[in-house]
């Protein structure tokens, strides 16, 4: 193991990145029918975690360049789900600064080869009709923002409860 870790010094490899990324294997995901596929029509099953309340848990905290790097190459991890919350000190406290969160959280994710599901967290009040001019302003400039990467994913509204 030291000399291979010896000849990938020398030669400038890694051993961190050293296999294709989720998105080099995959590219543009799409839906077929209700199968979420890789660009060239093969199922896909993605695998990775959620972030809790980004507004608890956020860059800097819970996640960092460090965590990233583990999730992406030790665990293999395809996608990181990020849980924008409204509501319970999310984004209408600061919906620059959680825009900019996000954004970074984004960018972090694509440029490890993973996928990132921009989630629009709606625990309270439960009606996800009750934020809809905010979520449109949000999704508005997330797409326009991130439209050309190709591993962002959107949950338009987690947990309605039918209130």
């Amino acid at each position: 193991m030291i000399y291979l870790k010896l000849l990938l010094c020398l030669t400038g490899l890694s051993l961190i990145g050293a296999e294709p990324s989720s998105f080099q294997r995959y590219q543009k995901l799409k839906l077929i029918d209700k199968q979420l596929c890789a660009q060239n029509g093969q199922p896909v099953q993605l695998r990775g975690m959620s972030t809790h309340g980004l507004q608890w848990h956020g860059w800097g905290r819970s996640l960092t360049a460090e965590n990233l790097d583990v999730l992406a190459y030790r665990w293999k991890a395809d996608i990181l789900r990020l849980a924008m919350y409204y509501d319970e000190g999310g984004y209408k406290t600061n919906p620059k600064y959680f825009r900019s969160m996000v954004d970074r959280l984004v960018e972090e994710t694509h440029k490890r080869g993973m996928y990132s599901i921009i989630d629009w967290h709606v625990l309270k009040p439960g009606d996800p009709w009750e934020r809809l001019e905010q979520a449109k302003e949000f999704f508005t400039y997330m797409a326009k923002k991130h439209a050309s990467k190709g591993t962002v994913l959107y949950e338009i509204c987690n947990e309605p409860n039918g209130k």
